[in-house]
């Protein structure tokens, strides 16, 4: 009788766990989609809202691009960058020349003990293409979340500078980090549902 006791407990438990293992997967699957897709969708908004930023400047102050071939900066010119990235979530910008120097830096915080990513600058010459990285920060350098963007420049079909900007993101993965507890509320949700409404697409 004990025995059969024993058998019917080791059954039923593995019932439960194999129940409790289903419930959990879709959650967990959920979970991670989430997770994924608002991480790429921060980075796609900060490459719009960065790539956005440089074409503005760029159309209202067509000095900048003297820059890119090792030009001084006009004192007009020079004090509109400097002013750039003191407001905005813009708060950190360099503009590379033709040669892969650096001939203009903007700041709102010290960059004293950032690395400089040249290799990054190096892959959207190459590639023409805009490199995206995310970074945790710290100040004084850098706010506690940010995206930097390598945003190759084109004239007549050639890359002749790129704008290395430093947008803040800090509000934006909070909400990412916050859709875990969210998530977790909703374990009898399905597993689609359940992503789409932590993305905000179901209300």
């Amino acid at each position: 009788m004990k025995r059969h006791f024993v058998r019917f407990l080791n059954s039923e438990g593995r019932k439960l766990a194999i129940s409790a293992a289903c419930m959990a997967l879709p959650v967990l699957g959920g979970m991670f989609l989430c997770q994924s897709l608002l991480g790429k969708m921060l980075r796609v908004d900060a490459q719009n809202t960065s790539s956005g930023w440089v074409s503005i400047m760029l159309a209202r102050n067509p000095d900048i691009l003297t820059l890119f071939s090792g030009a001084t900066p006009s004192v007009r010119t020079r004090h509109l960058l400097d002013e750039a990235s003191q407001v905005g979530d813009i708060y950190r910008f360099r503009i590379w020349d033709a040669a892969e120097h650096i001939a203009f830096k903007s700041e709102r915080m010290t960059s004293h003990g950032v690395p400089v990513n040249r290799e990054q600058v190096a892959e959207a010459f190459a590639s023409g293409s805009i490199v995206n990285e995310e970074h945790a920060g710290r100040p004084p350098q850098n706010v506690p979340f940010f995206v930097e963007s390598f945003i190759p420049i084109r004239h007549n079909g050639a890359v002749i500078g790129v704008f290395d900007v430093y947008l803040d993101q800090s509000d934006g993965n909070r909400e990412k980090l916050g859709i875990l507890p969210n998530c977790r509320r909703n374990r009898r949700v399905a597993y689609c549902t359940e992503a789409a409404s932590c993305l905000g697409w179901l209300r």
